[in-house]
């Protein structure tokens, strides 16, 4: 399956940190979905079907549980429990709907699908598909992977 990302600039490497809200993840489509005229490189990257895994097939991981709760702390000062992150990790809950200052709720959600990539990664698929205001996205955890995203910006944009 042939997948495709967008970028304003070059990607030459994709590490991960605490304050990277997707944690080395790239979110791909279909068919190359351009934002604003912001996006100037198109990335293709081939990969089998049976190597994406749904959102809502992500295994129960104790580390990733434990990740989600430290954030929702550090973000809302709020504790949750091992039951609601993992409702978290499997969209079945939205922090839009269950907190009400949003100011944290993008961060919140933007790391959620970041971590969604590292759990699908753990389970060994290099995807995880899932929803966004876009609709389906492929997320993948690219660390260590650059090289195998391949520029065909040409084919797209006759750059």
């Amino acid at each position: 399956m042939k997948l495709y990302h967008t970028s304003p600039e070059l990607i030459t490497n994709i590490n991960s940190s605490y304050d990277n809200e997707f944690q080395g993840a790239l979110f791909f489509s279909s068919t190359p979905y351009f934002m604003s005229g912001a996006s100037k490189i198109v990335y293709e990257i081939e990969i089998a079907e049976d190597q994406i895994l749904e959102v809502c097939d992500l295994e129960y991981n104790q580390e990733i549980i434990d990740e989600i709760k430290d954030r929702f702390n550090v973000l809302f000062d709020i504790e949750i429990d091992d039951d609601d992150a993992y409702d978290y990790l499997l969209e079945d809950l939205s922090v839009w709907n269950t907190i009400s200052d949003s100011d944290n709720c993008a961060d919140f959600d933007w790391f959620i699908q970041g971590i969604q990539a590292k759990a699908a990664k753990k389970e060994n698929y290099v995807a995880v598909e899932a929803e966004d205001e876009q609709g389906t996205v492929f997320i993948i955890n690219m660390i260590n992977k650059e090289s195998l995203l391949k520029d065909v910006t040409s084919k797209f944009l006759g750059a």
